[in-house]
């Protein structure tokens, strides 16, 4: 326990430090704020159209924005970061891309609020991608930020991701190596109409949309296991379920931290007039708006579950304190008459007729059992015990 308190204190410690070293830094100073990352930065290059598609692995700091007159028309340049804690790799693809030095300063800080800002050539989008490890068997890298772990087995694995959404590009930038991306380059490789076919804008919804389904299943893995707790509990309530409680209600809190700002984040991305999200795009949107209204009703309704865990905990050990105090009682009530019967038989008087009766022994202790036995037939249709 001691060595568990100690290592959450080195965590905060460094991450402290990093933000208290920005702090003689101008806006906009390129200094990485976040969990240390054990894997060097990766960038892959995906580009497609409606009948086209490549993928490739450029070298660090070779990356160049493509130019106007070196890239086919519909075809869209999508380069995704694998790991944001190189600054000098985030400034250089500031500078490729004509990134606001404010934008590049947000993406290096990876405990940003999820929200949206619009500059005039791209789009900003930040929030975070998330995975829940109920039983110790993650599908995340190791390396991927650990928002919170604990002995029991639950651990919430959260990372950043940043989005800037061009006219014929998009940049995604990822705190570690979650992988959040696989399932819309399937999509890609396998000839997806919709999503070649309607270019940076709707890859940036596809990406979203993805990211709020990960929400929608880390609730349910959350959900099933309060359900199991809760299960145990109504079995038998031990000392030892206390932690695992609060370290789900732990979770559900910060699940609700990064979870609920995305509200704001779509309604933004919907208001009328947006330079990057045309009309047509407000059916998509709406059923966007949709998914993460629905997953903000699910995660009230799992923390509303989570506290009355501790309140069903509380109450399960309760009920066996009076349960032992009653049986306690029952106990203590039969042997004080027995007590009263063998203090009058065991005074030191001389004359004591009952000490010379031959069977006195044996009908003392008659007349305590048949006391004994009454107390306990009257109890029991009391319903005491």
């Amino acid at each position: 326990m001691n060595s568990k308190r100690n290592r959450h204190r080195r965590v905060r410690r460094a991450d402290t430090g990093s933000v208290r070293s920005k702090q003689s830094l101008p806006p906009g100073s390129f200094v990485y704020v976040g969990r240390a990352q054990s894997q060097q930065p990766r960038l892959t290059l995906t580009e497609f159209s409606d009948d086209f598609f490549q993928q490739s692995h450029p070298p660090l700091k070779q990356c160049q924005r493509p130019g106007e007159n070196h890239i086919a028309p519909g075809t869209t340049h999508w380069l995704h970061v694998h790991g944001v804690h190189d600054a000098e790799l985030i400034k250089h693809i500031s500078h490729q891309f004509k990134i606001d030095p404010l934008t590049s300063e947000d993406i290096l800080h990876t405990r940003q609020r999820p929200k949206a800002e619009e500059f005039p050539d791209y789009l900003f989008i930040v929030l975070h991608s998330i995975n829940v490890d109920i039983d110790g068997h993650s599908n995340t890298p190791h390396d991927a930020h650990l928002s919170g772990h604990n002995h029991t087995g639950h651990a919430l694995e959260s990372g950043q991701v940043a989005l800037c959404l061009g006219k014929n590009f998009v940049l995604s930038f990822e705190e570690g190596h979650t992988n959040f991306t696989r399932n819309v380059v399937r999509q890609l490789e396998a000839t997806h109409k919709k999503l070649r076919g309607g270019g940076p804008t709707y890859l940036v919804y596809s990406l979203l949309d993805t990211i709020v389904d990960q929400y929608t299943v880390a609730l349910e893995e959350v959900s099933d296991r309060i359900e199991t707790m809760e299960t145990e509990l109504l079995a038998r309530s031990t000392p030892g379920q206390v932690e695992p409680i609060y370290d789900i209600k732990r979770m559900v809190l910060e699940l609700r931290r990064l979870m609920l700002p995305v509200q704001d984040l779509i309604l933004r991305l919907r208001k009328p007039g947006s330079l990057f999200f045309p009309a047509e795009m407000a059916p998509v949107l709406q059923d966007l708006q949709d998914h993460i209204t629905n997953v903000a009703d699910n995660l009230r309704d799992v923390q509303e579950v989570s506290t009355e865990l501790i309140n069903l905990h509380m109450s399960r050990a309760t009920f066996r304190l009076n349960e032992v105090m009653r049986t306690l009682t029952v106990v203590g009530s039969i042997f004080i008459p027995l007590t009263f019967l063998a203090g009058v038989f065991g005074m030191n008087f001389k004359y004591m007729p009952e000490l010379d009766w031959t069977y006195g022994y044996p009908a003392a202790l008659g007349l305590m059992a048949t006391i004994s036995a009454s107390m306990l037939y009257y109890f029991k249709r009391q319903g005491w015990f």
